[in-house]
């Protein structure tokens, strides 16, 4: 009985073969990416579709437990009006988000990460955005961007791992290295949305050389902040304990008079998981629990 069913454990294995062979995904890749040269939408649409192919193959055990870091206490109050937030930006565009699987799961920044930031872009009107760091937050971006019948997307990433929309200005260059004139161009209800490469030294580059130049009302985002919790199952793998998220809760806690925590989907789904599945539907497949985007507000300068 149920000897011609894969177990669950088989099912995992299989679709990251699918999708992760390495002599297969190597010959995807330059396969999608030749064809990007000629149409970056039409790659990008195989990739997904590809992933959605594999997605029936995959595991249904649940993620593996995470451990909550012994500090809460210390940075919790930062977050008091985080699921508030989380859940007056994403209520009004729920309709609005009708990806497939293959999409939204991708492995890298997905599902409630990304339909925050669709509807944090929905929600704010935003008309500009400084990416640091692509790839499938960038379409996700695009989307938003077409909704909201205006908008523009500067990305910095000396080596985008995926192709990127056409509409997109891409400076294939390292941060550091971009003229920072390039930051007094976001306005209030725009963007900067840095996924990069997580290290303590770009996190003290974004605190101390580019946030100082954002006007009040820019919204900045961090991927990979994890906190309440001290790592995801699909980050730590890559990441470790992930230096930046310390430069940048410090940071925050030092700065309460200048910077706030809009909302992050980590905390929110640690104080309120039922408002998250209830949002976010696709929330419920997560099983490497992806959720780790911190949102953080410039506030007006004292008078």
């Amino acid at each position: 009985m149920g000897s011609n069913r894969l177990s669950s454990a088989s099912r995992d294995r299989l679709s990251t073969r699918i999708v992760h062979g390495p002599i297969l995904k190597s010959q995807f890749v330059r396969a999608m990416d030749w064809i990007a040269k000629i149409n970056p939408d039409l790659s990008y649409a195989l990739r997904s579709g590809f992933r959605g192919m594999a997605f029936r193959f995959r595991s249904s055990i649940g993620p593996p437990p995470v451990r909550l870091r012994d500090d809460i206490g210390t940075y919790s109050h930062l977050f008091a009006r985080a699921s508030q937030n989380f859940s007056e930006v994403l209520t009004p565009y729920q309709s609005e988000i009708r990806w497939p699987r293959g999409r939204i799961f991708n492995n890298l920044f997905e599902s409630v990460d990304a339909e925050l930031y669709y509807s944090m872009i929905r929600f704010f009107r935003t008309a500009r955005i400084i990416e640091v760091g692509s790839g499938n937050s960038t379409w996700f971006a695009v989307d938003a961007l077409r909704e909201n019948g205006k908008g523009t997307i500067i990305s910095i990433d000396p080596k985008p791992r995926i192709a990127l929309p056409r509409r997109v200005q891409v400076l294939k260059q390292p941060v550091e290295e971009v003229d920072l004139s390039i930051f007094h161009k976001l306005a209030a209800n725009d963007i900067l949305f840095v996924d990069a490469s997580h290290t303590d030294q770009e996190a003290r580059y974004a605190t101390d050389c580019i946030y100082p130049l954002l006007e009040p009302g820019v919204l900045i985002h961090h991927h990979d902040i994890s906190f309440p919790y001290l790592a995801f199952a699909s980050v730590v793998r890559d990441l470790g304990e992930s230096s930046e998220e310390a430069v940048i809760l410090n940071f925050l806690a030092s700065q309460r008079e200048a910077y706030e925590i809009f909302t992050a989907s980590a905390f929110v789904g640690y104080e309120d998981p039922v408002m998250v599945g209830r949002l976010v539907p696709s929330s419920r497949y997560a099983r490497r629990s992806n959720q780790s985007s911190l949102w953080i507000s410039k506030l007006p300068r004292p008078s």
